[in-house]
This record gives C-alpha cells, structure tokens and sequence, in this order.
C-alpha cells in the first residue's frame, strides 16, 4: 500500500496498528507554575528562546536518567519509564528514575527566566498499565495512553508549585529511596 508517496509491507495505512501493552510503566509530567501570566510579558521569539532553553536542558537530564522524553504539550513536559521487566525491583527502579528526574526538574527551572522571573514548575508521576504506539496517517509520533496516563496529569494538574505529587501506591513502594510528604485528599477527575 502507498500513502503519501510512502509504501508499507504491513498493507493498508489505515488498517496499520503499532501498538504494546506495558504492565507497569511510569509516567510523568511537569508544568510551569504562572506560565499563561509569565507569556503575556515577552516576545514570542523571546519565549520561545527561554521555552528552548529550559527544554534542552530536561532533555539532558532525561537522557542522563535513561527517561523516554515524549513531547512537550505547550509549557508541559511529558515522559514515560518501561521497567526492564514486572518485577518489583525493576518497576521500583522505573519509578525512581522518574522521581529523581522531577527532582532534577525541580532544580533546572529556576535558572531559567521568562519576563525576568525565575521559573518554578509542579510535577506528577504515575506508575501502572499503559499502551503505547503511533497512531495516525501523518505526522506520526510515538505516544501513551490509558488512565495511568490521565492520573499522571491530573496529579501534575493538582500538585503545588515546587512539588511532585504521587498516589499512596507509588510511595509506598518507592518506600524509603524518596521523602514524601502527606498532602491529603485532593479531588481530581
């Protein structure tokens, strides 16, 4: 089959699927606190500039914890951990891969600078089943999807400025590696 001057040996495009199903993989995302506030005070090639900046450098930090950097979403970053394997230690280590990367998240932001201000970001992880694959006939771009997915983000959502929000699940077997602090019941969708 063709498709926009491009053959494939799997048949027709629309009936081509790329898909896996993970078990256990750890999800997450960031955003920049004031962002919409912050991008009203500076040029588009000036925030574009500063949005580059920031990105490239949690780009390095990912690529340093061995974290599969997704996209950006606007001001939001978004990355996924595939334990090597469901074994407990292995899952574990998924997470704190994606937990230490917050951290190091957490650290970068400040340096950087939209309108003068020193820029802070909140943070969500999320561990469980996901499945990932392209889908689409053009443009096409790996992704996750899956309520391990949309928890991550609500977490992002409803964290606080500087922090990184996970569920009890996720704490409590990350264990003692991580100090957490308990927030509370927080409503989300």
């Amino acid at each position: 089959a063709e498709y926009m001057g491009r053959e494939t040996p799997y048949g027709d495009w629309d009936r081509l699927t790329l898909a896996r199903t993970y078990n256990n993989a750890t999800v997450l995302f960031t955003d920049i606190c004031g962002f919409t506030r912050l991008s009203q005070d500076v040029t588009a090639p000036g925030l574009l500039r500063s949005l580059n900046g920031l990105v490239q450098e949690m780009d390095h930090a990912a690529l340093a914890r061995e974290v599969e950097k997704l996209k950006t979403i606007g001001d939001a970053y978004m990355a996924v951990v595939f334990p090597k394997s469901d074994a407990t230690e292995d899952v574990r280590a998924s997470m704190l891969a994606a937990l230490n990367l917050a951290a190091d998240f957490h650290g970068i932001a400040p340096k950087h600078c939209i309108a003068d201000q020193p820029l802070q970001i909140r943070a969500g992880v999320h561990t469980g089943p996901l499945v990932a694959g392209v889908i689409g006939l053009t443009r096409f771009t790996f992704d996750v999807f899956g309520t391990t997915v949309n928890v991550a983000s609500r977490l992002e959502s409803t964290g606080t400025p500087g922090t990184t929000q996970v569920l009890e699940v996720v704490a409590g077997l990350v264990g003692t590696a991580v100090r957490f602090h308990r927030r509370g019941l927080v409503q989300f969708k």
